[in-house]
């Protein structure tokens, strides 16, 4: 497996970022190749964890951590197809290291994603292979579990206006206008 911990994909961004810091509003972001620091808002900005992404096989999910595994064995290490080669090269060739993927729900843009993103990290040399036992890969699958579904939860929260309980166990109220006058 890859290790992706801390890579972000920004929306809206071609590239990928690395988390440096949470702050009180959003996330402080290092581009991958020019080092630069970027600051994103949660209410405007969505970004997404590359751990946390997955591609729809025929009866599941499979993270893009494991497929990029599979790439980075087929490719020793090295490039895999530019994202920007012809529609049945690059549909071949996932279908060679992937041939389980479910094809009416993963489209030509998701696999050009992934190899660019494969190709980006390779060239920052942050492809690093983790070696997982049969006992950290639940664990892992659990706390992933555990880490979405608060995720989800907090961003409920924030939508919906509603008081939540923060990780300190005061309770704040998230957008309530307090005058009662809307």
């Amino acid at each position: 497996m890859i290790d992706l911990k801390g890579i972000y994909s920004i929306v809206g961004q071609p590239s990928l970022f690395k988390l440096i810091t949470a702050t009180k509003n959003g996330c402080i972001f290092e581009h991958l190749v020019t080092n630069a620091k970027t600051s994103v808002n949660n209410v405007n900005t969505k970004y997404s964890a590359l751990e946390e992404i997955a591609i729809y096989t025929k009866d599941d999910q499979k993270q893009i951590a494991e497929i990029m595994k599979i790439i980075f064995d087929k490719e020793n290490g090295g490039k895999c197809p530019d994202a920007k080669v012809d529609d049945k090269t690059a549909l071949a060739y996932f279908e060679t290291i992937f041939p389980e993927y479910d094809k009416s729900r993963v489209y030509l843009n998701n696999i050009r994603k992934l190899f660019s993103w494969y190709n980006l990290l390779q060239e920052t040399n942050n492809l690093k292979v983790k070696e997982v036992t049969a006992d950290a890969a639940s664990e892992e699958q659990t706390k992933l579990h555990t880490t979405k579904e608060q995720h989800n939860n907090f961003n409920a929260a924030q939508n919906n206006n509603v008081k939540m309980k923060t990780s300190t166990g005061i309770k704040r109220t998230a957008g309530v206008r307090k005058t009662g006058v809307a």
